[in-house]
């Protein structure tokens, strides 16, 4: 039996920030199990800066993207079952970062020393949970607030590693975020 990686996902969630480690986890053994508000399928976008606009945007796109299907509520997830966390990004975690299931859930993971990664916005849901005092991690530039406003310190590097904690800026940093990743989650598990 795999061991089980908690994924949380909501509508809006960043599909190369989701499917990424939905896909390289198993190929290390991990199970992913992607938990939403409710068991259901959700709509993913695509974020990206257009590269060769006539007019340049100074934030990034979004797109309508692949659905991502959530096996499991918040609600119903037993955090004991679970080895690791992964927190990914786009404009879920600004609502998801209010459900007080998923904030106990995170709590959980950081409390427990377990591997808990993030990248680009999965930031605010660790932030809104109260798990970020101390720490050092990096997130995409416009979230770098909601680390330093949660008493965190921000850095600008692809990947941060403090502790049980992994942080990547955009899945453009995926390689050294999950090289990270993994070598916690084989640690932990041992």
């Amino acid at each position: 039996m795999s061991h089980k990686v908690l994924m949380p996902i909501g509508d809006a969630t960043e599909v190369m920030d989701t499917l990424y480690p939905f896909f390289r986890l198993p190929e290390d053994g991990f199970e992913v199990v992607v938990a939403g508000p409710e068991a259901r399928k959700y709509h993913g976008v695509m974020h990206e800066v257009p590269p060769n606009d006539s007019i340049p945007w100074d934030i990034t796109r979004e797109q309508p993207a692949y659905h991502v299907q959530a096996k499991i509520a918040f609600r119903d997830v037993n955090p004991d079952e679970y080895v690791g966390l992964f927190l990914s990004g786009g404009r879920a975690p600004e609502y998801l970062r209010y459900d007080r299931d998923l904030l106990a859930l995170t709590k959980h993971f950081f409390d427990a020393g377990k591997p808990v990664a993030t990248v680009c916005h999965g930031v605010e849901i660790a932030a809104a949970a109260g798990c970020l005092t101390g720490r050092t991690l990096t997130t995409v530039a416009k979230c770098a607030l909601d680390i330093t406003s949660f008493g965190g310190h921000y850095v600008d590097q692809p990947v941060v590693v403090d502790g049980n904690l992994i942080s990547g800026r955009t899945w453009h940093d995926n390689t050294p975020l999950f090289r990270e990743f993994m070598k916690l989650l084989k640690q932990h598990v041992g």
